[in-house]
């Protein structure tokens, strides 16, 4: 009985041990996996923080070449000489049965002050401008061009709510 007690013991120590031992593996593995899911969760949060702003610009004229102009802060450099501009780089979007010009802004466009207009590059015709905004990254701007020029010979352009 006594070599039972004591193998009984033992047996019991030596598992003691082996499960002290898997112990810190179990809560290595356990912080490992917190650190992945909190990596992957910072990942998420900046996927969806945005990082631009969209312009978006029903054509109501039917201009073939309308691209954009900006002023209002120094890091918006127009390319090249007027009448060229930024292009609709995100082509056309379809929002609720409209068809809308989808300009893309990056850092350079956000900020206080800023305005903008909108050219036809092929035959030089313009909006007027649109002045004094606050762009910041994150937002959706909705503007439509008027079917007409004005007696300035500029297209009107108003925001849409």
């Amino acid at each position: 009985m006594k070599k039972l007690f004591k193998f009984a013991v033992v047996a019991f120590a030596a598992a003691a041990v082996a499960v002290a031992c898997q112990k810190p593996a179990n809560d290595q593995k356990q912080d490992e996996q917190k650190q992945d899911e909190q990596k992957q969760d910072e990942q998420k949060q900046d996927e969806q923080t945005p990082t631009t702003a969209n312009l978006f610009v029903v054509n109501t004229p039917g201009w073939d070449a309308p691209v954009l102009w900006a002023w209002g802060n120094d890091a918006i450099k127009m390319p090249g000489e007027w009448p060229n501009g930024f292009e609709p780089e995100a082509g056309t979007t379809l929002i609720k049965e409209k068809e809308y010009v989808h300009f893309v802004l990056g850092e350079a466009f956000f900020g206080e002050g800023i305005g903008f207009l909108i050219v036809n590059k092929t035959n030089s015709v313009q909006t007027v401008d649109v002045a004094g905004l606050t762009i910041k990254a994150g937002d959706d701007l909705y503007y439509e061009i008027g079917a007409e020029a004005g007696t300035d010979g500029k297209f009107a352009i108003t925001p849409i709510q």
